[in-house]
């Protein structure tokens, strides 16, 4: 089960994951701007991989009123298995969006989402797909942390467009 309740718990911020985070009920506050180290570590059980997850409230832009905001999103990656970020609005049960870079040791870079202001949960996930080849099995990580960082984005739009999440990507 993804969504469960619990009394909201804010210990403050201190950069790292907070367990349990596998459900976004017990997600780790996270501040817009800011980055945290975390780890998929031990699997929930034989078929489903350990899951974190972190809530985020993406800013007002300043400008019109409900303007996306450009957000840049980054996780770094594992040497041993890949990973995929999950982006949710808070209240909804799809992800507005999966990114996988496809692979172990490569990093996933999003320059431009747009994302209304609000309240949003960030996943990390392993990448099971085989990409056309059988599913990965699931793995666990006892050594090596993942950064997340979820910040306003540098990028000018020139030719790039936002990437306005409302369907997966892979």
């Amino acid at each position: 089960m993804l969504f469960r309740s619990h009394a909201t718990r804010d210990p403050g911020f201190a950069g790292v994951e907070r367990e349990p985070n596998d459900q976004v009920g017990d997600a780790t506050t996270m501040p817009f701007g800011a980055e945290v180290r975390g780890r998929v570590g031990r699997r929930l059980d034989p078929q489903r991989g350990d899951r974190d997850f972190f809530s985020v409230e993406v800013p007002e832009t300043g400008g019109a009123e409900r303007a996306l905001a450009r957000v840049r999103l980054t996780l770094s990656s594992l040497p041993n298995f890949p990973l995929c970020a999950l982006v949710f609005r808070r209240g909804f049960a799809d992800a507005l969006g999966t990114y996988c870079p496809g692979r172990a040791g490569r990093d996933l870079a999003i320059d431009a989402l747009g994302l209304e202001p609000g309240s949003y949960f960030f996943g990390v996930v392993q990448d099971r797909d085989g990409y056309g080849a059988t599913a990965q099995p699931v793995h666990e990580n006892v050594s090596d942390d993942y950064v997340l960082r979820v910040t306003r984005s540098d990028a000018d739009g020139g030719d790039r467009k936002s990437t306005r999440l409302n369907s997966s990507h892979r």
